[in-house]
């Protein structure tokens, strides 16, 4: 029973409450909205996902105007769907554009009767479809690449999609903390937020882990969680510590440790927030405890740490994949052309048997990194 369960879309339902927590600017649930759009791929994930995105915004415990907005723009989301699947219509990022934006202008318009009309309220009512497109755009990167579980090697845009959906969720973390001595409060945002930055570091390098760094300290001073400063605190601890990825883990977690020390006396006036330094170190201690391959999550580094035999021949599998569906398209297209052959002339000359090996040797050949040794050295048992 557990190995038929796809802990994948459990795991991104689970972020869609998460994504219901973050609140922009005190009124704005649109990360809600533009992450719930993206989750269309299967019935059950679509349903489960607009009850968890509607328990995320009421689970912040506010009540008002914006709240009751953001449940009818979920609740009308969800009935254009319904009526997708009743008419079998097919899902796919672009008609969800469509209902996103029917959804959301509908209920503003409807909002318009209620509250005073101005042209300051219009253009934010536009801006912020806009801008729900676009994080629908970046957001379905994101899930793509976990939805189908990907191990080869993100590209940019991937990449940073990933870190950006990953700092959203823990945006809506921000309530979760433990009680301890001394201490006061550790927040369970502030862990997960190491031992990200610590894996990326440790399996990304230097370039990786500073990105990574400034998209999520980036995100939690825009929604008010701590002072510009920290920025460079974060950035400062995680490129001190992605120099010494080159000595494993244990070499990264030292490094950041310093770097963030001295980020402290740096950035924060020689004051050692305690809050923070206590949440590194059980940070520090988990990323220690996880597997050297994070999951699978190696696999989307190609430089940092060296990949062991099992995910090297993942990567290899990938590559090989790609090309034999390449081979496919192309033999495909090959024997569509033996099909207009006349009846006539099925028995084919010398002049006919060399066109059609040049032409194979140039769709198969051309973009082959052994073309030269076929082609060149054996050319005579290639022919």
């Amino acid at each position: 029973m557990i190995s038929g369960i796809n802990w994948r879309s459990i795991v991104l339902c689970l972020l869609c409450f998460f994504m219901g927590r973050v609140c922009l600017f005190e009124s704005f649930y649109t990360l809600a909205v533009a992450y719930l759009a993206v989750m269309f791929h299967e019935k059950m994930v679509r349903r489960w996902c607009s009850l968890l995105c509607a328990l995320g915004i009421l689970s912040v415990g506010v009540m008002n105007v914006s709240v009751i907005k953001y449940l009818g723009v979920i609740l009308l989301i969800t009935s254009l769907r319904e009526v997708m699947q009743l008419i079998k219509s097919e899902f796919n990022l672009r008609n969800q554009m469509i209902i996103v934006s029917i959804s959301m202008g509908l209920i503003d318009i409807m909002n318009f009767f209620f509250l005073e009309i101005s042209v300051y309220k219009i253009i934010v009512f536009v801006l912020e479809i806009a801008i729900t497109l676009g994080l629908m755009n970046v957001l379905d990167i994101a899930i793509e690449v976990m939805r189908e579980n990907k191990k080869v090697v993100l590209n940019d845009f991937q990449f940073v999609s990933i870190v950006f959906l990953l700092s959203i969720c823990l945006c809506g973390m921000i309530d979760f903390y433990i009680d301890v001595p001394i201490v006061n409060r550790i927040y369970l945002k502030d862990i997960l937020v190491f031992v990200i930055t610590i894996g990326i570091a440790y399996m990304g390098g230097i370039g990786k882990g500073v990105v990574a760094s400034t998209i999520i300290s980036s995100i939690l001073v825009i929604i008010g969680y701590m002072p510009a400063s920290f920025i460079g605190i974060y950035l400062f601890a995680v490129l001190i510590g992605g120099l010494f990825n080159y000595l494993e883990r244990l070499g990264v977690v030292f490094a950041m440790f310093l770097g963030l020390l001295l980020g402290f006396a740096l950035f924060n006036d020689k004051i050692i927030d305690w809050t923070i330094l206590s949440a590194y170190i059980i940070g520090a201690v988990f990323s220690l405890i996880i597997p050297k391959h994070y999951f699978g999550m190696v696999g989307w580094f190609d430089d940092g740490m060296e990949m062991d035999e099992s995910y090297h021949l993942f990567r290899v599998q990938g590559i090989i994949t790609e090309k034999l569906k390449r081979f496919a398209i192309i033999f495909d297209k090959l024997g569509k052309d033996f099909q207009t052959i006349p009846l006539k002339n099925i028995k084919l000359d010398v002049k006919h048997m060399n066109e059609i090996i040049e032409e194979a040797g140039e769709s198969l050949c051309k973009n082959c990194s052994m073309c030269e040794f076929c082609w060149k050295d054996y050319i005579e048992d290639t022919y």
